[in-house]
């Protein structure tokens, strides 16, 4: 329990807590907040590749004072470190298992991938549900009992429905239970995981049809282009080699992380060896079926956000490499307890060495749409008219508390969908072109005559100098001369008329 304890405190006392709390939400995050002001009906059709039980969660969170949403990644960060500590534990019962287990815990909290992911997404939940599904299938493969397989079966819909991960760890669990029953020809263990793969499939995959395939659009796609696969064997074996050579810092430090590649080699063998086959075929199992996804362009593949929970477990069979391989180097000269002292400790050392860089990490990007909305808010004038930006919208939507939220469904983003704030005074740029932006434009100056108002705020953010260059071309062109409002990271605009 003192290990478990441990395991906690260092998940808490290694993230900026106000920092994340504090800290305004930027454009991929206000488009996932956004859904908690709205009717609960539409959930899911705000959803977009965030998993439904996450963003119930969320509206969970929301009831709470101030500013509580990143609550639920950080939880799950809390979690999937536990997670981590009981996968460890699972895998060790019959060596060490307390050492293990606050290796394996403490290696997951101390994650770089982990520690950098502070922002309101669902890459959290990623690294829980692969990590808490593992230590299930660990489990399933000691006890062979029908009683723990049905617990992963329901363990596996629980966590898909918080973790697009859940759809890909799940049926590489299940293929390592079908394959480790199958290679020892135990025929009535295999009858049993056979229909519980069919049991996982059918909630699985009716998840999937439901809730994540329709949420798929050519603009998501178009997004991840860049990190999809290539199709010729020798193009994707070298895109493969530099993708984990660009992600290696989020392993294993900026220094050493090849080191830590080998490391996770190592703690895989050695799992192997002490009979954890199940473990390593899963996690071979589901890098494969990445690899898969990706040369297929149905996933990004060793993306540093989508594939955190990816990264996280690389990590963590590196830190069961480093404390077995320490072990083995102090048992040639230590004797009694001296051995298991030192191993966890060089163990525990290389952990905190390539996380000391990314402890307290400020990584949400620095842009400030809810000191414009709040700004504005307070200081307009009641005949004032307020213009948003396209991205602007998400933020000044979920800010704006006061009003309630315009939906606008379109391919115009990645989302799927557009929202502002609903009120008489606003008005939206519906695209990032100029020719949108000068509709806009032109409305916020037939609205501000239409209500006798000769002044028009502009609130936006991430915005590019290709879009700012039409902003400032078409506000000009209007005969809007623009002044600045230091209200925080992104300025925001008025105009008088």
């Amino acid at each position: 329990m003192a290990s478990c304890v441990a395991v906690v405190a260092a998940t808490v006392l290694t993230r900026d807590i106000g920092y994340i709390l504090d800290t305004p939400l930027w454009v991929d995050e206000a488009w996932v907040a956004v859904s908690v002001r709205l009717p609960l009906s539409m959930t899911d059709d705000v959803a977009v590749t965030t998993p439904m039980g996450w963003m119930l969660l969320l509206r969970g969170a929301s009831a709470l004072p101030g500013d509580p949403l990143r609550l639920v990644p950080l939880g799950f960060a809390v979690l999937a470190a536990l997670a981590g500590w009981m996968a460890a534990r699972e895998a060790h019962l019959r060596w060490h298992p307390t050492l293990a287990g606050l290796v394996g815990g403490m290696t997951v909290a101390l994650s770089p991938a982990l520690l950098t992911r502070a922002d309101l997404k669902q890459y959290t939940a990623d690294a829980f549900a692969a990590l808490a599904l593992s230590a299930l299938a660990v489990r399933c493969a000691r006890s062979r009992s029908r009683r723990d397989l049905a617990i992963l079966v329901v363990a596996s819909g629980a966590c898909a429905s918080v973790s697009v991960a859940g759809l890909f760890i799940a049926p590489s669990i299940l293929g390592a239970l079908l394959v480790d029953a199958a290679a020892d020809q135990r025929w009535g263990d295999l009858r049993d995981r056979a229909i519980a793969t069919l049991a996982a499939g059918a909630v699985l995959g009716a998840y999937a049809v439901v809730f994540v395939l329709p949420s798929v659009n050519s603009a998501l796609t178009d997004y991840w282009a860049d990190l999809y696969l290539p199709g010729a064997p020798v193009d994707a074996f070298e895109a493969i080699r530099h993708r984990f050579a660009r992600v290696g810092p989020l392993v294993g430090g900026d220094a050493v992380w090849p080191l830590w590649y080998l490391a996770a080699l190592f703690g895989a063998v050695r799992l192997w060896l002490i009979g954890q086959r199940v473990i390593v075929l899963t996690w071979v199992n589901l890098l494969m079926g990445l690899v898969l996804l990706g040369a297929l362009e149905r996933y990004p593949f060793l993306d540093i956000r989508t594939s955190t929970f990816v990264l996280v477990g690389i990590s963590w069979f590196a830190g069961i490499g480093f404390l077995h391989g320490s072990l083995l180097i102090a048992q040639r000269s230590l004797r009694g307890a001296l051995p298991l002292l030192v191993a966890g400790l060089a163990t525990l050392g290389l952990v905190a060495s390539a996380a000391w860089p990314s402890i307290w990490a400020h990584t949400v990007p620095p842009l400030d749409v809810r000191s414009q909305t709040e700004y504005v808010v307070e200081h307009r004038r009641e005949d004032d008219v307020v213009l948003i930006g396209l991205l602007g919208g998400y933020g000044a939507a979920y800010y704006w508390t006061g009003a309630p939220v315009s939906v606008e469904f379109t391919d115009v983003t990645a989302t799927g969908f557009i929202t502002w704030p609903n009120d008489e005074s606003v008005v939206h740029a519906r695209d990032r072109t100029r020719e949108a932006i000068g509709a806009a434009v032109r409305e916020a100056v037939e609205t501000a005559r239409r209500r006798g108002a000769d002044r028009i705020w502009i609130i936006h953010t991430h915005v590019g100098p290709t879009e700012w260059g039409a902003w400032k071309s078409e506000l000009a062109a209007a005969g809007l001369e623009l002044r600045d409002v230091d209200v925080g990271v992104e300025p925001l605009r008025y105009a008088e008329l």
